[in-house]
């Protein structure tokens, strides 16, 4: 969507295709936002194609655990006790698993048989 801009005395600003005016402060809101993005448990497993919560648990979080946990430098806040959140950095969850993309076994059988 084009939009167009005029000024008194008629002067026409068009701006291009996919750009918007947006105020500095929404503009710096929003870019917070973006950088402190965090994910919670489910939109992890949005991030890997809506995969069953099992096998997120054992594919990712429970097998890269001493990887990802901020106990070991890492960047995901495993939960302490039931009822605890799930946290981590968006981006660098999204960094990682672009990076390990291949390494995940996306045709995993769940262990145990259950």
């Amino acid at each position: 969507m084009t939009q167009v801009i005029k000024i008194q005395p008629e002067i026409t600003v068009t701006l291009p295709e996919g750009k918007v005016l947006i105020d500095e402060d929404e503009y710096n809101r929003l870019k917070e936002d973006e950088l402190f993005k965090q994910w919670g448990f489910d939109d992890l497993r949005a991030a890997v194609l809506n995969k069953a919560s099992w096998w997120v648990t054992q594919e990712i979080t429970s097998k890269y655990r001493d990887e990802l946990s901020i106990e070991n430098g890492g960047f995901v806040r495993y939960p302490s006790t039931n009822g605890v959140p799930w946290r981590m950095d968006a981006h660098k969850m999204s960094d990682w698993l672009k990076e390990n993309w291949d390494k995940l076994d996306w045709e995993a059988k769940r262990l145990g048989g259950k």
